[in-house]
């Protein structure tokens, strides 16, 4: 590739060199680039389904005016439902004290009936179930990241 060296225009500093490189030079270049970079660019999203990708251990069932919320993971898992319109409303932070909210055990199902001034949860609306896991810390258990799956009732 061979750059073309021209002098500088009266609005360049100083009249300074300029090094102009042709674009029909550079597209062998920036096809190479692109055929290189390609699998870096695509591979950085793997982790995103990848083995480490967070898995939903949740299996959610509507039935009979309830919310059926199964846990199929081999960890304990923090949830509560509510209405999507309603959770915008509430002022809320992970919990994982054992006696205020107890985990959803392996294998465990809870099941929480609609109910229009509790929860607000209603056929035709959509519902969001909120789970998250407790992660070991040198002070106690802690919440782990907040995962949110929206249920239509």
């Amino acid at each position: 590739m061979r750059a073309k060296l021209t002098r500088g225009h009266a609005g360049d500093a100083g009249g300074a060199r300029v090094v102009r490189i042709g674009m029909r030079r550079c597209r062998p270049f920036l096809r190479l680039l692109a055929v290189l970079l390609a699998p870096l660019v695509t591979g950085a999203c793997g982790w995103l389904t990848g083995p480490d990708a967070p898995v939903d251990p949740l299996a959610i069932t509507v039935a009979e005016g309830e919310l059926r919320v199964a846990n199929r993971g081999a960890r304990p898992v923090h949830t509560f439902a509510i209405d999507r319109e309603r959770y915008a409303l509430i002022l809320w932070a992970p919990c994982v004290d054992p006696v205020r909210c107890p985990a959803l055990a392996p294998g465990a199902v809870d099941t929480t009936r609609f109910d229009a001034t509790r929860n607000g949860l209603a056929r035709g609306r959509e519902a969001l179930v909120v789970w998250w896991y407790a992660r070991p810390s040198p002070t106690g258990p802690v919440p782990d990241s907040v995962h949110t799956v929206v249920v239509p009732l």
